[in-house]
């Protein structure tokens, strides 16, 4: 039997490993209690890995090595016809440039990415199904010269969606519009019976100073005359009851009290530090949108047809921001220029004039 402190803490897996060796506490270990011991360390060292994982269809796919990469695919593939090239026939890698190399070249070759290079974007098709290459022109249009593409880009297929999707519902959280004027009013949800929640009288005093404001974002409380610290609260956003419906049906522990605690407490201070300043969307509700939109988007080994990335991507030249993702990431990186030349077909016209002087006299 193995007894183990419980006020013990190991930072990781070789600490715990090397301790066994030197505490007076444990004896030698037999190969069950070894592992039982290894066991009880990786669940004391388990972390939430939603937020890395959920961008994946498939989630036992990553870091894995089982050779599905399409490199791995056509070094195992004994071509019957031609030998294995002996380089590949193009090399992106620059591995003797340093650091201030790059950044240097990356200042004097900017690329400014605008919307309308989305609305004229080339699909070439989906990349290990995970991103989606594309063409576009790296020049602005004009009425009497044809654009070229001339840049490879590749879009962030998970990405993409992410922000279409959180666009979507940032635009749905809000009331119906008034008089032809977009409403600012968050959409809310009554409480039955009231919510009773404790805060700070100051955090309490800017709340009654602000009621209105907090009205707007779906929040209305009432104060509590025997307890100063104490408000009850009658309504909350609809987002947030949306959320915590979804989390107790995947049997997950109730996450409204701590929301609303998190987006009043925010929302306090950002009136406090602005003076009363007005955002028409709160961080607090940003998050649990952008989280919604992250878990319901296109995830990595999804596959596309080329319909669909047509699809994505208009939906994407549509959007207020679709070069970054909902937490901020970017969505499409350029890759390098190619020459405009490859995609010109220009007829190559003769050099009478070299033919001229090139032909004997005539005696």
């Amino acid at each position: 039997m193995v007894v183990v402190s419980s006020n013990l803490s190991f930072s990781n897996s070789e600490n715990i490993l090397c301790s066994k060796k030197t505490s007076s506490n444990i004896s030698t270990l037999c190969t069950n209690d070894t592992n039982n011991l290894y066991g009880m360390l990786l669940n004391h060292l388990d972390t939430n890995q939603e937020e890395q994982t959920i961008k994946w269809r498939n989630e036992t796919n990553i870091n894995s090595n089982t050779g599905n990469s399409i490199d791995d695919m056509f070094n195992q593939w004994q071509n019957p016809v031609h030998g294995k090239p002996n380089q590949c026939g193009i090399n992106t890698e620059v591995s003797h440039s340093s650091r201030s190399a790059v950044t240097s070249y990356q200042s004097l070759n900017q690329i400014t990415f605008t919307k309308d290079m989305l609305s004229c974007m080339q699909v070439l098709g989906q990349v290990d199904s995970k991103f989606i290459a594309c063409l576009i022109s790296s020049t602005t249009q004009s009425q009497n010269k044809v654009v070229v593409p001339d840049l490879l880009v590749m879009l962030d297929q998970h990405a993409a969606h992410e922000r279409v999707r959180l666009e979507q519902y940032i635009s749905e959280i809000f009331g119906e519009e008034v008089d032809g004027e977009v409403s600012d009013k968050v959409k809310q949800s009554e409480i039955t019976p009231p919510l009773s929640l404790t805060l700070q009288q100051e955090d309490i005093r800017v709340m009654i100073s602000f009621k209105h404001e907090f009205s707007r974002i779906g929040i209305k409380f009432t104060g509590v005359e025997e307890n100063r610290n104490e408000i009850k609260l009658n309504s909350i956003p609809a987002c947030i009851v949306e959320r915590e419906a979804n989390e107790l049906k995947r049997g997950k522990n109730s996450i409204a009290t701590q929301f609303v605690e998190e987006l009043i407490t925010e929302h306090v201070e950002y009136l406090k530090n602005t003076s009363g300043s007005r955002r028409r969307l709160p961080l607090a509700l940003h998050r649990i949108l952008a989280t919604k939109a992250c878990r319901g988007a296109i995830k990595f080994n999804d596959i596309l047809s080329p319909a669909q990335c047509k699809e994505l991507i208009t939906a994407l030249s549509k959007c207020d921001l679709p070069f970054q993702c909902a937490h901020g990431r970017p969505s499409i990186i350029p890759l390098f220029k190619l020459d405009s030349k490859l995609f010109q077909q220009t007829q190559v016209k003769p050099q009478l004039d070299k033919l001229r002087k090139g032909r004997p006299k005539q005696e």
